[in-house]
């Protein structure tokens, strides 16, 4: 799974990029509502304002009339408003915690099923915790690109992974830093899905683009 994955990686970092590092993974049947709301408030007694929070989020987003929605484990096409979270629930927990800095890795699939759904993009996604919460988003793709996965990971997270273990390292000072792991996420998800799809990045303005993400082992 790709969340255990980065879940792993930077569980390695702790004592290293970071003093300290907690980890908090939903995968498959654990990626319930009930669930991913304990995990939100659990993010926002965890953080204080020296600290950064990543947020990865993978899979699909649908639209109803009172607004956009994370399909959960348990979503029911019928019942949408009771089996899935509403995404602005996920953009004011995000504006009430309190951490220096949020990553939100958006990995939102656009293509798939649920009947005559409508699904929604990761520009739509990204828009509300943008305007909601001034997260920080960076999507696996633009518009209403499919998000593509065969190499064991998503294209997106694989470039993530080897970014933040090395390849992003563009100075070669053994540290990634946010610039670089973008730029390096970016360039890597275009080859490997050979231009089919491209990573985005809203509203850099208020973060530190030399924010240490990782350090190189």
């Amino acid at each position: 799974e790709d969340a255990e994955a980065l879940g792993q990686f930077f569980r390695k970092q702790k004592g290293i990029s970071f003093g300290d590092i907690q980890v908090k993974t939903y995968t498959n049947k654990m990626a319930t509502r009930t669930n991913l709301k304990e995990g939100l408030r659990w993010l926002q007694r965890s953080c204080t304002p020296a600290d950064i929070a990543i947020v990865q989020f993978s899979g699909h987003g649908i639209k109803r009339e009172r607004g956009l929605y994370y399909m959960t484990h348990e979503a029911n096409i019928e019942g949408v408003y009771y089996t899935c979270l509403n995404w602005e629930t996920m953009a004011e927990s995000l504006r009430k915690t309190q951490a220096k800095q949020i990553l939100f890795l958006a990995d939102a699939c656009y293509a798939g099923a649920f009947g005559n759904a409508t699904l929604a993009t990761q520009q739509e996604l990204a828009s509300v915790l943008r305007k909601k919460a001034g997260v920080m988003v960076f999507a696996s793709s633009s518009q209403s690109e499919v998000s593509l996965e065969k190499w064991g990971h998503g294209a997106f997270t694989k470039a993530i992974l080897e970014s933040l273990s090395g390849k992003g390292d563009a100075n070669n000072d053994g540290k990634i830093t946010l610039r670089e792991l973008i730029k390096s996420t970016t360039s890597r998800v275009i080859e490997l899905t050979r231009d089919k799809q491209h990573p985005i990045i809203h509203d850099l303005s208020k973060y530190d683009p030399e924010l240490v993400i990782s350090i190189v082992q």
